[in-house]
């Protein structure tokens, strides 16, 4: 079967393709099951093999890494009419099927059972376009999708002088600074981590307001006052737990005394003390669940007095900051869980920009953010403190955080702006304008001259520092010269093949 498979793959360069046959010739006697096997195979008719060996008409077939003609439909170290050089002028040649006679089992049927040719070659020379046959840009555009940076292929021009006429012009890479950073757009937004939604913890009334948005308010401030029934049956079992701890702290004291006199056993005095312990452990629950509900310590002890108000809940600012938001209006009822207040820093604003995968990758935390604000025409500046480990599933882009300082609480929540991201470090980078990087097959490439008529597709890598030019990381030397004039025009040249013409004529 092997053997059969590389004399059918011989045949196959002959062109174009047929539609499918079914073999129906007759079989020598005795051949049984086999005989109507064979009848029943599929066979292309250009190419008189089976159609599931007929790597013309399938390219998954073909050999993994061999070069293809696609315009003699051939491998291209046995497409002779490419590359006449190739082929053995000491071996007779069948010019019907384009096959050496010793390979063509087409005219000599006894060939079926001999053993194939070596077909392996050396390097494969395209002598049309002056270059390496793997490396011909013009001959197969296909390779552009294999390239690794640094790695290319050749474009050679009609003449020396074709690309001049053109127009087509090359010049050295600049250089710039990595950080000088990429552009992103973004949105300021509150620091969270030092923004309180002041919630009600408990249902009831609201009593009154102590102050309102736009205020400036220190640590510990009320800001709304609560009246809660909720409250009011926790100071109750709180005045109870303390009165229990009261009297049984007095039953130990007697108990201790008449244990002295052994008035009583040792039994009852420890009865009583577990008593006591479990009043005073009664007493600190009350205590905790009012903590809990916002009171601090001083809180419950003036909470606890004979007139204090027995309803009455405070809810105080956690920390120093400015009222932002106020949904609390005297008389409302509450229930627990409802948002009235929101208190923020305003010292420090987050930044919130989007950036592309590629952009991400080559950030750090701490890298330092330019932001211009043109509503106020002023500058910002701060630093990186976050990077999400994730792209956003409908744009794609990955987001950054940046800690923006502002002491004099200009900045507002809410505003979009544009900055400008330092990534990588301060050396020296080579930069290009982004009309002359080209995205071909998934890859960034750029047109570097060689000679006056050569010119090499260069795969790189690329990523963005503003909307006009980009910092190649990797891919070319700084003493290259690069197409930054009429690039599409090599371009063009590159991709002539793919628009219909062929590699010769």
């Amino acid at each position: 079967m092997f053997r059969t498979f590389i004399f059918v793959a011989l045949a196959l360069v002959i062109a174009g393709c047929g539609k499918t046959q079914h073999d129906t010739q007759s079989k020598p006697a005795g051949d049984g099951q086999a005989h109507e096997t064979a009848a029943a195979t599929s066979v292309c008719a250009a190419h008189q093999a089976p159609v599931e060996l007929c790597f013309i008409c399938d390219a998954s077939l073909r050999e993994p890494g061999r070069l293809w003609c696609e315009e003699h439909a051939r491998y291209e170290d046995r497409c002779w009419q490419c590359h006449p050089e190739l082929r053995d002028k000491a071996r007779l040649y069948c010019e019907e099927h384009g096959l050496y006679e010793d390979e063509c089992f087409l005219c000599h049927p006894e060939l079926r059972t001999s053993a194939p040719s070596d077909t392996s070659s050396a390097v494969v020379y395209c002598d049309e376009h002056g270059v390496n046959e793997h490396e011909c840009g013009i001959c197969h555009p296909e390779l552009a999708a294999t390239l690794s940076p640094g790695q290319g292929l050749q474009i050679r021009f009609a003449s020396s002088t074709s690309a001049a006429l053109a127009g087509i012009e090359s010049t050295a890479l600049g250089s710039g600074s990595a950080a000088g950073g990429i552009t992103a757009n973004g949105e300021l937004g509150y620091n969270t981590d030092r923004l309180a939604r002041i919630t009600s913890p408990v249902d009831g009334v609201i009593r009154s307001v102590h102050t309102d948005v736009g205020n400036q308010v220190g640590a510990g401030k009320p800001l709304v006052s609560i009246a809660s029934p909720h409250v009011a049956e926790l100071r109750g079992e709180l005045a109870r737990a303390q009165a229990e701890e009261v009297v049984a702290a007095q039953n130990v004291e007697r108990e201790e005394k008449l244990f002295e006199q052994k008035a009583v056993s040792a039994q009852e005095l420890a009865d009583a003390r577990a008593r006591h312990q479990s009043a005073r452990a009664a007493t600190r629950a009350m205590r905790q669940s009012l903590r809990d509900l916002g009171l601090t310590e001083a809180d419950v002890a003036a909470f606890m007095r004979d007139d204090a108000d027995e309803s009455g809940l405070a809810l105080r600012a956690p920390f120093a900051g400015t009222v932002v938001e106020r949904t609390a209006t005297l008389g409302d009822v509450v229930k627990t869980g409802d948002v009235l207040f929101q208190v923020a820093d305003l010292d420090v604003m987050w930044l919130t920009l989007a950036v592309t995968e590629t952009e991400a990758a080559h950030m750090r935390v701490g890298n330092r953010v330019d932001v211009r604000v043109e509503s106020l025409q002023r500058d910002f500046t701060g630093h990186v403190t976050w990077i999400s480990s994730n792209l956003d599933e409908s744009t794609r882009m990955a987001r950054v955080r940046a800690e923006i300082p502002n002491r004099d609480h200009v900045l507002r929540a809410g505003i979009f702006v544009t900055a400008r991201i330092s990534a990588g470090d301060d050396r020296s980078s080579l930069m290009i304008d982004r009309d002359s990087l080209y995205l071909i097959d998934g890859h960034h490439f750029v047109f570097v001259q060689r000679s006056d008529d050569l010119y090499e597709l260069r795969c790189v890598e690329a990523r963005s520092v503003s909307a006009d030019r980009v910092v190649l990381v990797a891919g070319l030397s700084g003493n290259e010269q690069v197409v930054t004039k009429q690039s599409y025009l090599v371009k063009s040249e590159f991709q002539k093949s793919r628009l219909g013409a062929g590699c010769v004529d």
